[in-house]
């Protein structure tokens, strides 16, 4: 071998300028790296290698907390192999369809999935010891629970418009899953902003739930919201105040006797309401108007096709006769 270096030393001392052998032996040198590193790298070895892990088949009925994040096992491989392992790290799924569940925790045993999780790894590549033999885990039992649906909107109206009766959403409620813990919290599942501007007709849209933490899962990801709208006029109505639980034996005189109510109702449907569809009442055992000499007037019936509905006064003086 030295005699056919010395050749080759000869040779190129006789036939290559001073340059040339320089970067001639330069390139030599490489190449005879590359060969050495290419032979050393292909040459199988065992090292530890820290995975990542990814759980995968998680039973419905649970969430899990508190579990480990990597696993650390020897792996055989060729030194390309676990260089790459080294270098750019790999996520190995383990498999929770054959966990040992318990009232608050859980055990996954890695031995019965050794053969899965080498299977993951590059070809003719191999796991031949588990640094831990057992992965431990919390989890929590899912809870069901049926919960109503918020219509989240911001309408304006052109003038004279409004709707002739409350948006429907469909379904109004919806059934979730999730810890106990957090579904415990909800009361409520909102809806994407429905916005409209200058709304004069009647519409159907589709709107996606805005689901907070802690849903694992629900019956519906999407609502149908209908409404129908319809020209307005302002109405107004001269109602008698009726007196709930009078004084026996005596006469109570109110001023004014009736109360003023405004508000706003559908063109077509005004000839269908009178004074009579809606009932205002005052209190004479109110304590706190006694005091006051005055009695606060409610509304204890009232049209449901009147909108935006506001009355005067709101209370009123009286007169008691013996």
């Amino acid at each position: 071998m030295s005699g056919q270096f010395n050749q080759f030393k000869q040779w190129a001392n006789r036939w290559l300028p001073d340059k040339s052998k320089a970067q001639f032996f330069l390139i030599f040198v490489v190449i005879s790296v590359v060969f050495w590193v290419l032979t050393r790298f292909s040459n199988v070895y065992i090292a530890s290698v820290d995975f990542d892990v990814e759980f995968e088949n998680i039973p419905k009925e649970i969430t899990i907390s508190n579990a480990p994040t990597e696993i650390v096992a020897s792996v055989e491989a060729s030194g390309f192999q676990l260089l790459l392992y080294q270098i750019f790290g790999k996520t190995l799924k383990v498999n929770l369809q054959n966990a040992q569940l318990e009232d608050r925790s859980g055990r996954i045993n890695l031995l019965i999935q050794q053969a899965y999780l080498s299977s993951q790894l590059f070809e003719n590549s191999r796991i031949t010891l588990l640094k831990a033999s057992n992965l431990f885990f919390d989890l929590e039992r899912l809870e069901k629970k049926t919960v109503p649906v918020l219509l989240v909107s911001e309408i304006s109206f052109k003038t004279g418009f409004n709707f002739s009766q409350a948006p429907i959403v469909e379904p109004d409620s919806i059934e979730i899953m999730g810890a106990g813990s957090e579904i415990g919290k909800i009361d409520v599942i909102p809806t994407g902003i429905l916005v409209k501007s200058e709304l004069n007709r009647d519409f159907s849209e589709t709107l996606a739930l805005q689901f907070p933490e802690g849903v694992q899962e629900s019956s519906h990801q999407l609502v149908i919201v209908r409404a129908k709208t319809a020209k307005f006029t302002e109405m107004t109505y001269d109602i008698p105040i009726q007196m709930k639980k009078p004084p026996k034996n005596k006469r109570i005189r109110l001023f004014p006797p009736t109360v003023k109510i405004r508000g706003l109702v559908p063109l077509r449907l005004v000839d269908s309401i009178s004074p009579t569809d809606f009932e205002m009442t005052v209190n004479f055992n109110d304590s706190k108007a006694v005091q006051q000499k005055t009695l606060s007037v409610t509304m204890a019936r009232q049209s449901p096709h009147m909108r935006s509905i506001r009355w005067s006064p709101h209370s009123v003086n009286y007169l008691i006769r013996q």
